[in-house]
C-alpha cells in the first residue's frame, strides 16, 4: 500500500440536529459502513457542542469524505486543522472510534488536549497534539468512553454481539442484579 494520507478538522453540530443518541447512532452506522468500504479509519471526538474529527486513507477516499462532512446539514463551521501524508496508518484497528468528552469517565489527558481545539484560533500544531495524545491513549488503550467500531467487531449487519455487550456490560450487570432482588423479594412476599 502507498501512503496514507490524513486530515483534522473541527466543527459546530448545528442546533437542528443537537447532540443525541439517536444522531450519534446515525453518524456511527454510517461511517462504520463507508468506512469499512472506502478503507478509512480514524476517529471522531465530540463534546460542548463541538467535533473534532482525524482520518487516514487514500487520498481520494480522504477528500470525498470531507466534501461530504462539509454538506452535512448536521454541522456548520467545518475548519480545516491539519492535513498531511504518513506512512502508516495511526489508528488501524478503528474504522471509527467515538469519543464523549462530555463523559466524566474520559482521560484527562484527552480532555485538556480537546479543549484548546474549541477556540476560533486554534492552529494545526494543536489539532497535531490532540491526535498524538490520542494515540498514546489506543497504545495504552485505557480510555473507558470508546466505542470503537473496528474492523475486528464490525459485520456488513452491524456491530456484534460481543461489541455490544462490551459497550453495555455495566447496564446488563445492573439489570441482572435488580431482577435478582426482585425475585428474591417476589419469593420472599408470597412466601415461597
Amino acid at each position: 500500500m502507498g501512503q496514507i494520507h490524513y486530515l483534522t478538522y473541527v466543527s459546530r453540530m448545528t442546533l437542528k440536529a443537537g447532540v443525541t443518541p439517536r444522531t450519534l447512532s446515525d453518524i456511527m452506522t454510517v461511517a462504520q459502513r463507508e468506512n469499512l468500504v472506502h478503507q478509512i479509519t480514524g476517529f471522531l471526538c465530540f463534546g460542548n457542542g463541538y467535533f473534532f474529527q482525524y482520518i487516514e486513507g487514500e487520498k481520494s477516499a480522504i477528500e470525498q469524505l470531507f466534501g461530504n462532512i462539509q454538506r452535512d446539514g448536521r454541522n456548520r463551521d467545518v475548519t480545516l486543522k491539519s492535513k498531511g501524508v504518513i506512512e502508516q496508518r495511526l489508528f488501524q484497528d478503528w474504522q471509527m472510534l467515538m469519543v464523549n468528552i462530555n463523559n466524566p469517565e474520559t482521560h484527562e489527558d484527552v480532555i485538556n488536549a480537546f479543549l484548546p481545539l474549541l477556540s476560533a484560533g486554534s492552529k494545526a500544531a494543536a489539532a497535531d497534539k490532540f491526535v498524538e495524545v490520542m494515540r498514546s491513549q489506543y497504545h495504552r488503550r485505557s480510555l473507558v468512553d470508546f466505542q470503537s467500531y473496528s474492523l475486528k467487531n464490525v459485520s456488513h449487519y452491524g456491530v456484534s454481539l460481543r461489541g455490544l455487550l462490551k459497550v453495555h456490560q455495566h447496564f446488563l450487570l445492573v439489570q441482572s442484579i435488580l431482577l435478582v432482588l426482585i425475585l428474591i423479594s417476589f419469593s420472599l412476599f408470597w412466601g415461597l
